[in-house]
């Protein structure tokens, strides 16, 4: 059996030599590689209709289906190419461009059909020729930058301080020459990390069994919690006020969610997933979002209106648990001598818009060389596909060759300045250096970057053990899109960032809205890595929101805002962590709380 034969064999999973044949016989007619036909495959399978019809292995019928659409894709193609109007501003690199990285404008060859032949198949042709020309890092760590950029790094205020939380706590002080060359920090998980797993093959009941599980689950904390002995049926009519869970959808599902649309949907052992319109207006003050869960007390005199008069609050998860001698060790051990833990939090991009120099990521290392931080936590995007070049196609450099020459490189030579910083990497949905355009994310795959050892990968979301503190991080801007959907009530003026940071905590999970907003791609089989088993001490979600740094429900929530904001520099967070207070004795109590020792300023780069 040929290679093509195997590879077409195990990747659309066949055994009839006959539907092999054909697949073979479509590869070769459009010069297509094994992968490209399962790709297509997997779309076409992936259509409602043919869910529907639960298509799932070809045959040779679905087969000549799918190679009549590949034929009218090609032919339309064609005729695209023969058109004489050419969108010359592509063919032409920018004018003043001289940082090397704009595409070549002789990527072409002399045959349009063997131009044509490679664009479907997502091979380049034999004929044409390659000039790629690489990224360097000179010894600066910068590449020929654009006139904003250079007025970028000509700006007379860095590193401003523009907000600060328990601002009557001291940064943190110089560490001491015996310190320089070792960590002080141990890092672990305290949740398991999302492993690589394949996705975009959600079935419609695997999603909605999901979805019922994760009512059930809720129904259950709040019956522990608010001592509740049973739920009724929101959609049935009765006199009484009853006790009803379920999560919060839109009566129009294309609509928007206003107070005259909200609907309650109930769990198939609670009310068969039927659901029931809401009446919210006697309520003094509410905040819901789409695929929030819920426990109201309410009542339905008709069975078509469920009037709420209550919403009961969901708790928190349980918060980590320490004995008293690990909480001295991290704080008075040999390694911390009583001395605060320092942290410094950025989230991508970390360029401007129109260069790819990366200057304000060597202005963020350059300035914590400086100071050494325990901590240098870097949230992508690192290679963002949002980025205006290489949206347009205009950089012809591969964005691992961006991010080993533009990021790794730049890490290496700060590991070698600060031995005793520990980096943390955190990938994003919009990295183009990763596989995964999906929410959750495994962590990146390092070698393939050029990192150097030692830099720890972790997953998008994680919930991880810094010493004694969780801290739980999700790269994912859920806090805009809550707030877009979000509707609420309040009798006073009420802090909608906390709130907004509140439903994250409330609801146990780094994305608690569904469905998800438009852009963000969800996976539901991996709901566990999305959720929260404890509370985090400190919870960073970075958002293109205002920065902030609050406390909520005793925990330190901190959005550090994006180092790079288009045309302009952004922000970065540094967290100062105090130790615990001795007691009279020596010792150090269980309960440490971190939100009242805990500084974070938020600074302008």
């Amino acid at each position: 059996m040929s290679a093509l034969r195997e590879e077409l064999a195990q990747g659309l999973h066949l055994q009839d030599p006959q539907v092999i044949n054909d697949a073979v016989a479509i590869c070769r007619q459009y010069n297509l590689k094994a992968r490209d036909l399962v790709l297509k495959w997997e779309a076409f399978a992936l259509r409602p209709v043919n869910m529907e019809r639960n298509v799932s292995v070809p045959t040779s019928d679905l087969l000549r289906q799918l190679n009549g659409e590949i034929q009218r894709d090609f032919e339309n193609a064609v005729q695209n190419k023969t058109k004489p109007s050419v969108n010359k501003s592509r063919l032409q690199t920018r004018a003043g461009d001289s940082s090397g990285l704009l595409r070549s404008n002789n990527n072409f060859t002399k045959d349009p059909i063997q131009d044509l032949m490679s664009e479907l198949s997502g091979v380049q042709s034999l004929n044409t020729p390659i000039e790629r020309i690489p990224i360097v890092v000179s010894e600066l760590g910068t590449t020929v930058t654009s006139k904003t950029t250079q007025r970028f790094s000509e700006r007379s205020v860095r590193n401003k301080v523009e907000e600060s939380l328990n601002g009557h706590l001291s940064r943190k002080t110089a560490m001491g020459e015996e310190f320089r060359d070792q960590s002080r920090c141990e890092i672990s998980l305290a949740q398991e990390q999302t492993d690589r797993y394949r996705y975009m093959f959600e079935k419609i009941s695997e999603r909605a069994e999901i979805i019922d599980d994760r009512i059930e689950y809720f129904a259950e904390v709040v019956m522990e919690h608010h001592n509740i002995q049973e739920f009724a049926n929101p959609t049935r009519a009765n006199q009484s006020n009853i006790m009803a869970v379920g999560r919060i959808c839109c009566e129009d599902a294309a609509g928007k969610l206003n107070e005259q649309s909200v609907v309650l949907e109930t769990s198939r052992s609670m009310g068969m997933g039927k659901r029931v319109k809401l009446m919210l207006g006697n309520l003094p003050e509410y905040s819901v979002f789409p695929g929030q869960i819920v426990t109201l007390n309410g009542v339905n005199n008709s069975g078509k209106l469920l009037t709420v008069s209550e919403v009961l609050p969901i708790p928190l998860p349980s918060l980590a648990v320490h004995d008293a001698a690990e909480l001295y060790e991290y704080n008075y051990g040999e390694k911390m001598q009583g001395k605060p833990i320092d942290m410094c939090i950025a989230a991508g991009p970390y360029t401007l818009d129109d260069d790819l120099s990366y200057l304000p990521l060597e202005d963020l290392l350059q300035t914590m060389a400086s100071e050494q931080p325990d901590i240098l936590m870097l949230l992508g995007p690192f290679v963002p596909g949002s980025h205006p070049l290489l949206q347009n196609g205009e950089v012809d450099a591969s964005p691992v060759d961006v991010f080993r020459s533009q990021v790794s490189a730049r890490l290496q030579r700060f590991i070698q300045q600060s031995p005793a910083t520990r980096i943390l990497l955190v990938p994003h949905c919009d990295d183009l250096i990763h596989e995964y355009a999906v929410f959750p994310q495994p962590a990146m795959p390092s070698k393939e970057l050029g990192l150097p050892k030692g830099i720890v990968m972790l997953s998008n979301p994680s919930m991880i053990r810094i010493n004694e503190m969780v801290v739980g991080i999700g790269n994912i801007d859920i806090l805009f899109n809550l707030g877009l959907e979000e509707i609420s009530r309040s009798k006073e003026a009420s802090d909608r960032l906390a709130r907004l940071t509140r439903h994250i905590l409330q609801q146990r999970s780094f994305y608690p809205m569904f469905p998800p907003a438009l852009g963000d791609n969800l996976d539901l089989l991996q709901m566990p890595h999305i959720q929260m088993d404890v509370t985090p001490d400190i919870l960073i979600l970075p958002s293109r929101l205002k920065s902030f740094a609050k406390i909520v429900d005793s925990v330190v929530c901190i959005n550090p805002g994006y180092l790079s904001k288009k045309q302009s520099g952004g922000t970065f967070a540094r967290a100062t962590i105090h130790p615990l207070q001795l007691t009279s004795d020596g010792s150090v109590g269980v309960e440490g709380k971190i939100w009242e020792r805990a500084r974070v300023d938020l600074i302008k780069i």
